[in-house]
């Protein structure tokens, strides 16, 4: 079926139609591209100026505790009696440790 200059005609007057419903999808995405980057950029600036509050944690307060009794001039003492008394210390460890052993090399 060969293209008649009817139907050239009509496509011809159509272009400038098409031309601009694709700019003002292009101009769409770049707005909303726009405004994500704008939000983005807002929410980092107030991340950055802002300040957050920590929490103490049970694995710092027995740290500052022995940095106190330091500071009073007890030292090792308060520590030995600190594991007198059943505090057990903070450290992990594995149950696992040490039972495999590895004889492939």
């Amino acid at each position: 079926m060969p293209i008649e200059p009817i139907d050239l005609q009509v496509l011809f007057s159509r272009m400038p139609d098409v031309g601009k419903e694709q700019a003002t999808q292009n101009e769409l995405i770049s707005g909303a591209q726009a405004a994500q980057a704008k939000e983005l950029v807002k929410e980092t600036e107030t991340r950055s100026n802002s300040v957050n509050e920590t929490k103490e944690t049970d694995e710092v307060r027995p740290a500052a505790e022995s940095e106190e009794g330091n500071a009073k001039g007890e030292g090792a003492k308060g520590r030995k009696r600190g594991k007198k008394k059943g505090k057990t210390p903070a450290t992990f460890t594995d149950p696992e440790l040490g039972k495999n052993v590895d004889l492939s090399g």
